[in-house]
């Protein structure tokens, strides 16, 4: 049986939106998730980090749905960061090529000051 899926989403006091993704991320659960990435991004919220770092597996549905939010968040001149510390989520990112696109950071703090500052080189993960 695979690791439970769930989202906490977190409203920082700078207005930066947070999503914490735990448990394997697939194909059941990438609508949901892109619905509420872009109901954020629609609110107002052009700030957002997508914390990995509790994610046992990832497929390509959610890689589609982070696509589709990322498209709309640049945009509107948002920035979107994601903490990927566990090596194989972040190969994932890298095989399918879009570590040229997202902002992998290795902690969120990284990943946060990125968002906050506005942008920047991809950080190493």
């Amino acid at each position: 049986m695979g690791s439970r899926f769930a989202i906490r989403e977190e409203l920082l006091p700078d207005g930066t939106e947070v999503f914490a993704v735990a448990g394997e991320a697939d194909m059941l659960h990438a609508a949901g998730f892109e619905s509420r990435l872009i109901s954020a991004i629609e609110a107002g919220h052009l700030a957002i980090v997508i914390d990995l770092s509790e994610t046992t597996f990832i497929d390509s549905s959610m890689l589609r749905a982070f696509v589709g939010a990322w498209r709309r968040l640049s945009n509107r001149g948002g920035r979107m960061a994601l903490v990927c510390s566990t090596p194989s989520i972040c190969r994932f990112f890298e095989l399918a090529g879009l570590d040229r696109i997202f902002e992998l950071h290795p902690t969120r703090e990284a990943a946060l000051e990125m968002v906050r500052r506005g942008g920047g080189e991809p950080a190493p993960a």
